[in-house]
C-alpha cells in the first residue's frame, strides 16, 4: 500500500489516503493478510485490513491495537479521535483532536438517481447551478462522514444535517451541521483523488 493523497486541517485534522496496489495473493502474503471465513468477501477484507493498517502507521501502533465496538472502532486509552472509509482500492484515515468524519467513494452516475434522499431544497439551489454529480457526490460524502462524526444513532439526511454553499466543485473547504438533540457545528473538505471523492468533517 502507499500514500497518494495527505493534507492536514485547522493544525489539529489530518487525512490520509491509501491505494492497495492488488488483490492478488502474491501482493496480500506481503502484508501477511489472511482470508476469514464468514467476514464478507476477499475485497470487503482486503480493503479493511489496509484501512486499519493505515491508520495503525500514523498512529505507531499495531493494528491489533485497533477494536470495536459493535460497528465503531477504537483505540483503548486514545486520547484523540479518528474515522475510517475504504471504497474499491482506495483506504481513507482521518485523525483529529475532536470529532471527525471521513468518507471515500467513486463518483457515479447512480448518486444522481438517490439524490433527493439525501439532498434537501437549501443544498439543491446551489449544486444544481453547477457540477450536478459532483455536487451530490460531495454532499452525500459531508452527509456520511456526519453520521460517523455523530455516532448516537439514526439520523435524517434531508432533515439532520446541512451542508452550506461552496463554490469550488473540484477541492474546498464548507461548513456543515448535525440538529438533532442539539446544534454540533462542524467543518469539513472535499477534494478529488483520481476518480474518487473524499469528504471529512470535523467538529469546531
Amino acid at each position: 500500500m502507499k500514500i497518494v493523497y495527505q493534507n492536514s486541517f485547522d493544525k489539529h485534522t489530518d487525512v490520509f489516503v491509501g491505494e492497495i496496489e492488488s488483490f492478488e495473493p502474491s501482493y496480500l502474503d506481503q502484508y501477511q493478510f489472511q482470508l476469514e471465513e464468514g467476514k464478507g468477501g476477499i475485497e470487503q477484507q482486503v480493503q479493511r485490513f489496509f484501512v486499519r493498517q493505515l491508520l495503525a502507521d500514523q498512529l505507531g501502533i499495531s493494528p491489533a491495537e485497533i477494536l470495536k465496538n459493535g460497528r465503531i472502532p477504537y483505540i483503548q486509552d486514545f486520547d484523540r479521535y479518528f474515522s475510517l472509509s475504504h471504497s474499491g482500492n482506495k483506504v481513507a484515515v482521518v485523525i483529529g483532536d475532536n470529532r471527525v468524519g471521513v468518507d471515500i467513494e467513486v463518483e457515479t452516475e447512480k448518486i444522481l438517481r438517490i439524490k433527493h434522499k439525501f439532498v434537501n431544497d437549501k443544498e439543491a439551489e446551489f449544486i444544481n447551478e453547477a457540477d450536478i454529480k459532483a455536487g451530490a457526490a460531495i454532499v452525500w460524502g459531508a452527509k456520511e462522514s456526519m453520521f460517523k462524526l455523530y455516532q448516537k444513532g439514526a439520523l435524517s439526511y434531508l432533515n439532520h444535517l446541512q451542508l452550506e454553499a461552496f463554490k469550488n466543485f473540484n477541492t474546498d473547504h464548507f461548513d456543515c451541521s448535525i440538529n438533532k438533540d442539539g446544534l454540533i457545528l462542524c467543518a469539513g473538505h472535499h477534494d478529488k483523488v483520481d476518480d474518487y471523492r473524499l469528504v471529512c468533517v470535523w467538529k469546531i
